[in-house]
């Protein structure tokens, strides 16, 4: 009898293609912690009716949706926002020897699309003219940072596995290393969110084909946040949300120290900012008798 497919066998490379739903080499590789979805298919029926059943059905819209989760490395985690941001040049440097800093900012243009391969063990899954809906950093006690990527693509195929390559495993952004501030004020976060929302349409139809047009935005993108922290006072959260001030966001993570930045010492550092944001919610919960959680949940603006 065959094994069954196991998780521990699978990944996820993509590759960012120059045509939308024209598929190039997969050469940017993660470990997955989370995949879900894919292949969606719609069914339709006829509109005449004849005695108390349905008689005839057909192949209606036909796409895939599905969703990926990474975790963040200092290396190798830029394809992904890319992918998030529709980037096109984020690269500038080096300012110093072997020092680049990239640079993603939200773009009105979208990119044209990424080829997303899924290793599911027993069978690998091509699903090309993908582009990132949208997606979530989490940051959170004992574990590396995730992003979490909705896509949306044309379709999916079964292609021959591509050989992984892996960024280092001393690389990846862990809680420790990362620090939190509200107006450059730092203060003892447990856990924040920041999720950007592409607001595509992916819902462009024409006759003649079953499969999607190439997705395009459908409005003004949303980013929101959210964080918790420990109850400890009536601090400037709470008056933040009861005045309706605007108030900056960041996540700074710091890792070692670049080989080769000289003369002065740079660290590797993953940066997200959101430099002006209103409150939307602001949640005191008393949920058993143990320390009494506080967090703050906003919208941010350009």
């Amino acid at each position: 009898m065959p094994l069954p497919a196991l998780g521990l066998n699978c990944n996820i490379g993509i590759g960012r293609e120059t045509t939308w739903g024209t598929p190039v080499t997969r050469n940017r590789f993660s470990e997955m912690v989370r995949f879900s979805g894919g292949l969606k298919i719609d069914r339709s029926f006829g509109a005449a009716f004849r005695g108390i059943q349905k008689r005839r059905h057909f192949a209606a819209k036909r796409f895939a949706e599905f969703e990926t989760v990474v975790e963040g490395y200092f290396e190798g985690i830029e394809h992904f926002i890319k992918a998030l941001f529709n980037t096109t040049a984020p690269t500038t440097g080096p300012t110093q020897a072997t020092v680049y800093t990239h640079t993603f900012t939200p773009q009105v243009t979208l990119l044209p699309g990424w080829s997303v391969e899924v290793e599911k063990d027993v069978q690998a899954f091509l699903y090309d003219g993908a582009k990132a809906s949208s997606g979530t950093f989490t940051f959170a006690i004992d574990q590396l940072m995730q992003l979490a990527i909705q896509w949306f693509a044309e379709d999916e195929t079964t292609v021959s596995h591509t050989a992984p390559t892996y960024p280092s495993d001393s690389k990846g952004v862990r809680w420790d290393q990362s620090h939190v501030t509200v107006d450059a004020s730092e203060f003892d976060c447990r856990s924040v969110e920041i999720t950007m929302d592409n607001k595509l349409n992916t819902d462009r139809r024409k006759l003649g084909t079953t499969t999607i047009k190439e997705p395009a935005r459908g409005g003004q993108m949303s980013v929101t946040g959210s964080f918790e922290a420990d109850f400890e006072a009536v601090n400037d959260f709470y008056s933040k949300y009861m005045q309706n001030t605007e108030f900056a966001l960041n996540v700074e993570c710091l890792g070692a120290v670049i080989a080769g930045s000289t003369p002065t010492p740079t660290q590797e550092s993953l940066y997200v900012q959101l430099p002006r944001c209103i409150a939307t919610g602001e949640p005191i919960e008393i949920v058993d008798e143990g320390v009494v959680k506080a967090g703050l949940s906003c919208e941010a603006i350009y």
